[in-house]
């Protein structure tokens, strides 16, 4: 109905047209918006949820502490759900309480599967230049492969994964990596860690943007700030004032200086914004 449709948020109406377009799939992979139980994906039964790691992010709808993000998250799962390689230990004990409560089937991805798989993930990892985040990820989608197929993962497949936007390179001084959060700057910090990079950044308005730039400003030499097209983009002068408080210089981002190495970070706006202007860095 008209009245319907004109209620329904912008990720609620594009889940709608994902279900339409989907209809007739064997299998569906549908991504989480904010990943709550109150999210719009929650409508579709689930045979297997995957609740990958859990960091401070959309506190305004998901809880203020690890523990109610936690919780907010894992009373989406319906049966059983697969549970990534966590950094604070709480996401572990408030999984275990829902999955008591609830009659869950709680598996851990590094649990899930041998020793054999993960080392071959590890070979495979360091062919393709993976950081440890993407390898922890490769874990937690073998250990989700393995519990609805039972049996092993079809490693090798690994091998033409292409993920655009996530540590990608793009020739041998640029590297764009769409996180937005505390949890993903942390990843990305450790990735590069020794090195020192111009960092391409933005970001909307609710994110943690001084903590965000605190954790990378150990691989940050200056701060370049990219124009995006947001109507929720950040003031520029609480962004510069967050760099100037982690200890960097600050400036517009005019272009690419060859020999100079860059992370672009910030969101996918951050990395679209960067491709639409640089279609010659890709």
């Amino acid at each position: 109905r008209p009245e319907t449709a004109e209620a329904l948020s912008y990720f609620e109406y594009t889940t709608l047209l994902a279900l339409a377009a989907f209809e007739g799939c064997d299998a569906v992979v549908l991504e989480a918006g904010l990943g709550g139980e109150f999210d719009a994906t929650n409508v579709v039964p689930k045979r297997l949820s995957v609740v990958t790691p859990v960091g401070y992010d959309h506190q305004a709808f998901l809880g203020e502490t690890i523990e109610a993000i936690a919780a907010t998250k894992l009373r989406s799962v319906e049966n059983r759900a697969v549970l990534a390689p966590q950094p604070y230990e709480e996401v572990y004990e408030t999984a275990e309480r829902i999955a008591r409560e609830k009659g869950l089937e709680l598996i851990r991805a590094e649990e899930a599967v041998d020793a054999a798989t993960k080392g071959r993930i590890a070979e495979i990892a360091k062919e393709r230049g993976w950081p440890g985040y993407l390898t922890e990820n490769a874990v937690t989608a073998a250990a989700a492969y393995e519990t609805l197929r039972n049996r092993h993962a079809p490693l090798e497949a690994l091998r033409n994964v292409r993920l655009k936007g996530r540590f990608q390179r793009l020739g041998p001084d640029v590297v764009v990596d769409v996180g937005h959060n505390p949890l993903a700057a942390g990843a990305v910090a450790k990735a590069l860690a020794g090195e020192k990079r111009v960092l391409v950044y933005n970001t909307l308005a609710d994110k943690e943007v001084e903590e965000v730039l605190r954790l990378l400003a150990p691989v940050t030499k200056r701060l370049e700030v990219i124009d995006i097209e947001s109507q929720r983009t950040m003031e520029r002068e609480r962004l510069e004032a967050a760099a100037r408080a982690a200890g960097l210089p600050v400036g517009g981002f005019e272009g690419v200086r060859p020999g100079e190495p860059y992370l672009v970070f910030g969101s996918f706006y951050v990395v679209e914004a960067f491709l639409r202007r640089f279609e010659g860095v890709s």
